[in-house]
């Protein structure tokens, strides 16, 4: 073989191993190289670590804070007549008045002032360490412990069967060992862009010093991997002390094993936590946590901003960035539901149950149980989540996390925006998913399953009176859920199958009458409320209604026969008044009081349509179809799987016009004093102050797509100033 052939084979090989290194390796993760001008947006994410389990930053925070309160909106209500008495009787307290002179003269004030100032105005980021989602694990199986141990002692002294061999210490200090390794200090960083680093770390050097000794510990200048910090160690022995030594003995009084009591004290004494404050090139940076671990990786290795969860947030990148935050999967995953919260959770109630006859065998019935549900319920998978906004007229937002749950469909409009009606102060669109198969089925096999534990261990120990009227409530009970299941499983279902959903808040209503029949000077407007269904058959959905409402009848007629005196002849289920309309099929109950067709709860169905409203005229409305909405974050045409949206202005101007008419129905009582007038007249011009200052905030929308399979929300919230 030629040299050459031979070269060129032994650089094949080296790249195939090479290439096949990279994807076996554990924890390898491709390194991102970040462009000079994403570095310089993103900011401290560059130098946090990609292990972080979550991270936050807001940029430009103190010119923010400083724009709204010169705002006109916040100024008009900085001159109302109660705030300016309120900061008035402020600036006279002797407290704001030694704050004042302390920030004028406390050389520590004088100084740190300008910096804490420095600190806020360009960047300000927290995130933390790998170690915050097993604290949390942990720290959740140690409360659950002693909550299932409160749970079952309750229920013992009940029955009158209190055990007093039960320790709820004992369960607690057992938690707490069984957890001991992953209850640590959390770490976490809090950290601030300076634009003058040399200032804030002449400040710590020269006043950290001066703290002097402490009972936790004294600050010692420590050369750290990023650089030189001042670090306060603590250490559990100094911080308990002498309470270690009479702590076993006093546990064990309380019922907790002696080498329980021995073990934790140990724990305690070995606990440790660490404070560390610093200037890192641009960045003041105070570390907590049991060690500087999370500060040690500070600009060191991969970075949060080169992980692939940042890509949506590396491509979205334009002028005006407000906040970052980014959440890993694992801490995702500990505030959602997984197999392992299932097991923990029944392993917590097996543990806890009392040694007695009755519970024979109810432990390993929990157990199995448990493996058995982990395996019928689809648990979502763990996601990473990542969010970015930008000023832009206010605000606009990203968010991106993970594949969706269940069968979403994100491929078409949400044609339903169309009855959203022409002045919506809330609408709110979405979508449900197609419905699977064995989902219903395995949701009455479990309903079964938790009533068989009534059925073999509680109903047993009833007294015989009680579990006579319970065969007595059964007989005519079955044969209602029975009809109810049926009903649900062969109409409803499949009637919401995928269907659409709409919920509209308006300001269009008015009360024109009370109850009594009076009529108020001036008609108060009030919101109507409705929530529009398109439905996936009509047919099915009103059969499965009826269904209902006859298995109810047929319910309260069977327990009139079992119980004559206790079901009165009041409780029944009347017809209700059906009407053909133009609109469609009105189905509602007259109200005691005619207070107009803006206070007239109804339900509508106009072909696939149905809507419930507190509104005739509103059901009416929504009949009618609108063009689909048109702003910064959606289209006509767009395809999502929820759309919401939010005309503010037209919010405050309903609370307005609202209290406008309650006023002139106060003032307009003969018998209101002259100084109770004028005083409902000053609160009158507080609240529409109120009303004219949150003008500012107009409108907001948001859309909810999918993206590389990874759903994305984008919002806007439109904010402008209004008039001094």
């Amino acid at each position: 073989m030629p040299k050459r052939n031979v070269c060129i084979a032994a650089l094949v090989v080296l790249a195939l191993i090479g290439a096949g290194l990279v994807l076996w390796l554990p924890g390898r993760t491709q390194r991102i190289t970040l462009t000079p001008e994403v570095q310089a947006a993103l900011g401290a994410a560059v130098y946090v670590p990609q292990d972080a389990s979550a991270y936050a930053a807001h940029f430009g925070l103190g010119p923010s804070c400083k724009a709204i309160w010169h705002s006109n909106a916040v100024q008009n209500l900085v001159a109302l007549p109660v705030v300016q008495q309120f900061w008035t009787q402020a600036q006279h307290h002797p407290a704001f008045r030694q704050f004042i002179l302390a920030c004028e003269t406390e050389p520590v004030l004088v100084q740190g002032l300008p910096i804490l100032e420095d600190a806020v105005s360009s960047e300000v980021f927290a995130c933390t360490g790998p170690d915050l989602p097993g604290f949390l694990t942990a720290f959740s199986a140690v409360t659950g412990s002693l909550q299932f141990s409160r749970l079952w002692r309750g229920l013992d002294r009940l029955r009158g069967e209190e055990d007093a061999d039960a320790s709820p210490a004992a369960n607690l200090v057992a938690a707490v060992l069984e957890n001991e390794k992953n209850l640590q200090f959390p770490s976490l960083l809090l950290g601030f862009k300076l634009t003058k680093p040399a200032a804030a770390r002449d400040f710590l050097d020269n006043w950290v010093p001066q703290i002097g000794p402490t009972p936790l510990g004294a600050f010692a200048k420590k050369d750290l991997r990023p650089g030189p910090a001042h670090v306060l160690a603590i250490h559990g022995e100094r911080v308990f002390g002498a309470m270690l030594g009479q702590l076993p003995r006093a546990l064990e009084r309380q019922g907790v094993p002696p080498e329980h009591a021995r073990r934790l004290a140990k724990w305690l004494a070995e606990l440790q936590a660490c404070v560390a404050v610093g200037v890192f090139g641009d960045y003041l940076i105070l570390s907590i946590g049991k060690d500087t671990a999370l500060l040690d990786q500070w600009g060191r290795g991969g970075s949060v901003a080169q992980l692939p969860e940042f890509e949506p947030i590396r491509t979205s990148l334009k002028p005006g960035l407000q906040s970052l935050s980014y959440t890993s999967a694992k801490l995702g995953d500990v505030f959602g539901i997984s197999p392992d919260d299932v097991r923990r959770f029944a392993q917590g109630i097996a543990e806890s149950l009392p040694e007695a006859p009755e519970t024979k065998g109810l432990k390993e019935r929990i157990l199995k149980d448990a493996d058995e549900l982990i395996k019928d319920v689809d648990f979502p998978k763990p996601a990473a989540s990542a969010a970015c906004s930008f000023a832009n007229k206010g605000t606009e937002s990203l968010s991106f996390g993970g594949p969706p749950g269940g069968s979403l469909d994100f491929s078409q409009p949400l044609t339903i925006l169309a009855h959203r009606t022409k002045h919506p102060i809330l609408f709110s669109a979405s979508r449900s998913a197609k419905a699977s198969p064995d989902a219903y089925p395995k949701l009455v096999k479990w309903l079964k399953t938790f009533y068989g534990y009534f059925l073999d261990y509680v109903l047993p120990t009833a007294p015989p009176d009680v579990r006579k009227h319970y065969d007595t409530i059964m007989a005519f009970t079955n044969p209602f859920l029975t009809e109810l299941d049926d009903a649900t499983r062969t109409l409803l279902i499949p009637a919401l199958d995928g269907a659409q959903y709409l919920l509209v808040v308006d300001g269009e209503g008015t009360l024109s009458a009370f109850p009594d029949g009076t009529r108020p000077p001036k008609a108060i407007p009030i919101p109507r409320l409705a929530i529009a269904i398109e439905l996936a058959d009509p047919d099915k959905f009103t059969q499965a209604i009826e269904r209902y409402v006859a298995a109810a009848r047929k319910l309260i007629a069977d327990a009139r026969k079992a119980y004559p005196k206790h079901i009165p002849p009041e409780i029944a289920i009347p017809s209700p008044v059906v009407a053909d309309t133009a609109a469609g099929k009105q189905v509602y109950y007259p109200l005691p009081w005619n207070l107009g067709q803006d206070v007239f709860p109804c339900a509508l169905l106009k072909g696939r349509l149905l809507i419930l409203a507190s509104s005739s005229n509103l059901a009416r409305d929504m009949t009618q179809t609108v063009p689909m909405p048109t702003c910064a974050v959606t289209s006509p045409d767009k395809a999502a799987g929820a759309v919401a949206g939010a005309d503010l202005s037209r919010a405050w101007g309903l609370f307005r016009g609202a209290s406008d008419a309650i006023f002139a129905l106060i003032t307009a009582d003969r018998r209101m004093r002259p100084d109770d007038h004028k005083d409902a007249m000053l609160v009158k011009m507080h609240l529409d102050a109120l009303w004219r200052s949150l003008g500012a905030l107009r409108s907001y929308s948001s859309t909810t797509t999918l993206r590389n399979g990874r759903v994305v929300t984008h919002s806007w919230l439109h904010v402008e100033d209004v008039p001094k």
